[in-house]
C-alpha cells in the first residue's frame, strides 16, 4: 500500500516469481508497467545485478513524471 507505482522486468525467469504482482497491485490501487529487460530495470536504479522488480515509494522530484504514467497506464487498461 506504500508504493506509488511498480514496475517489473518482462524476462523474469520462471514467470511465476511475478505472476501474483499485477493481482496484488489491482487490489490495491497500486499502478504498474512492465519493461522488457531486469538487466536494465536493475541498471536504472543503481544496482550492478539484474532485478525482477521494483516498487517506488517515494517520488520526490518525479511526481508529476509518475503520475502522468499511472495516467496512460490508467488509459491504457479501460
Amino acid at each position: 500500500g506504500d508504493a506509488a507505482m511498480v514496475i517489473m522486468a518482462v524476462d523474469v525467469d520462471p514467470p511465476e516469481i511475478l505472476a501474483h504482482m499485477p493481482a496484488l497491485c489491482d487490489e490495491r490501487n497500486v499502478p504498474y508497467i512492465y519493461v522488457p529487460s531486469k538487466a536494465e530495470l536493475g541498471n536504472a536504479i543503481g544496482l550492478e545485478k539484474p532485478t525482477a522488480s521494483i516498487a517506488i515509494t517515494d517520488v520526490g522530484r518525479g511526481k508529476a513524471l509518475c503520475d502522468e504514467i499511472a495516467a496512460a497506464v490508467k488509459s491504457l487498461k479501460n
